[in-house]
């Protein structure tokens, strides 16, 4: 079956590289945003660029722009790094900073530093009645809550007015993060060594999926184990300005290749079915759903008691 729809040919899509090589494939395809972290500063990513490389990047960069991602959760004996992180990145021709704490854009607004905000702040926002708020604080720019219901997202794009609106569209989906090292505390609490700095599952007895878990120094993170698909609703969020693609633990085949899927449903909307079939190739053994935008089936993962 054949489905031609009205697509909105601005919206753009954002995902951070797997590395320095592979920002420059994401490149090489026109890849409208590259999302890169930088260690000390962003947490979620798959690769931290040396000041040199984001350098590269940026005089490389052809028709991408660079965004630079800064969504540490950030504390009192941080302010003065993070001043001088913000300070250096100001010099730089970047095309934004992606954020997540609103300390770094009162730094921003008490040393004048003058950027594109992005603001992530992953599951808060969740309605447009504080864009004007957001506005007032120079922040162009939000990304809303993947948990919103299909209706919900609809209603923020018919009234986000002067703001730019973005939200996930593929990748694992975030949970929550905490400071607490959840598996090194299990690890001395039960006298084992399970690896921290990798993608390790969490299985309950009534669950379908399974839930990933994540520990690095800043914390612990915790994921969706199946990959959100967003495609079959790209014509009815025709007025998204930004597909997020959240690249985090996945390589830079899967990178690439989703990347260039998502450009091809936006600009070349033919077979949506065709899509989905190969969305599900990429993804190879992860499972696809379509999570809160889709059925009520989709967002429920208790199996049926027998």
């Amino acid at each position: 079956m054949l489905c031609v729809f009205s697509y909105n040919f601005n919206m753009k899509v954002l995902i951070s590289p797997a590395n320095y090589e592979n920002a420059l494939d994401l490149i090489n395809i026109n890849t409208d945003y590259l999302i890169i972290g930088q260690e000390g500063f962003s947490v979620r990513k798959n690769y931290d660029f040396s000041l040199e490389e984001l350098e590269k990047i940026i005089s490389q960069k052809k028709n991408s722009k660079i965004l630079v991602l800064v969504n540490r959760i950030f504390f009192e004996e941080d302010i003065d790094s993070l001043t001088k992180y913000l300070f250096n990145l100001s010099k730089l021709n970047i095309d934004g900073i992606i954020f997540a704490d609103f300390g770094v854009i009162q730094i921003c607004n008490e040393q004048n530093l003058k950027f594109n905000f992005f603001y992530n702040p992953e599951t808060l926002v969740t309605n447009y009645g504080s864009f004007d708020f957001y506005l007032r604080n120079k922040i162009n720019n939000v990304f809303v809550s993947r948990e919103l219901r299909k209706k919900e997202v609809l209603e923020i794009l018919d009234n986000k007015n002067q703001m730019k609106v973005g939200m996930q569209a593929a990748g694992y989906s975030f949970i929550m993060e905490s400071k607490w090292k959840m598996i090194e505390n299990f690890n001395q609490e039960y006298n084992l060594q399970i690896p921290t700095n990798k993608k390790l599952f969490l299985s309950e007895e009534t669950r379908n999926f399974p839930t990933i878990i994540y520990q690095d120094k800043y914390g612990t993170y915790l994921y969706t184990a199946y990959s959100l698909s967003t495609i079959r609703f790209l014509n009815e969020l025709n007025k998204l300005d930004y597909l997020y693609i959240d690249s985090f633990l996945h390589d830079g085949n899967w990178i690439l290749e989703i990347t260039k899927l998502y450009k091809q449903a936006i600009t070349n909307p033919t077979d949506i079915v065709k899509y989905e079939s190969l969305e599900k190739q990429i993804c190879k053994n992860e499972s696809v759903n379509n999570g809160f935008l889709g059925d009520t089936k989709d967002m429920v993962y208790l199996r049926d008691e027998k």
